[in-house]
């Protein structure tokens, strides 16, 4: 199989380098790490709630942002 067949994740991969999905895949795991301190906060509740969910959702919301600019910088390269 060439670059341009098979899983989408495989041609990016092909077309940006390792790099470019690796990265992608840290800003993912990032992304769902802030969202598992949030649930977490969510259940403690009290004290550890007021302080942290709405900063939290601060980190992730501004996370999953520079996800996107990330993906669609990975896709503009690959296209060429």
């Amino acid at each position: 199989m060439g670059a341009g067949t098979g899983h989408p994740a495989a041609r990016l991969a092909a077309q940006t380098g390792m790099s470019g999905a690796i990265l992608i895949v840290i800003m993912m795991v990032i992304v769902a790490a802030i969202l598992g301190a949030g649930f977490y906060t969510l259940i403690k509740g009290g004290e550890v709630s007021a302080n942290w969910s709405n900063r939290l959702m601060r980190w992730r919301v501004l996370a999953q942002a520079v996800t996107i600019v990330i993906v669609l910088i990975v896709l503009y390269i690959a296209r060429g």
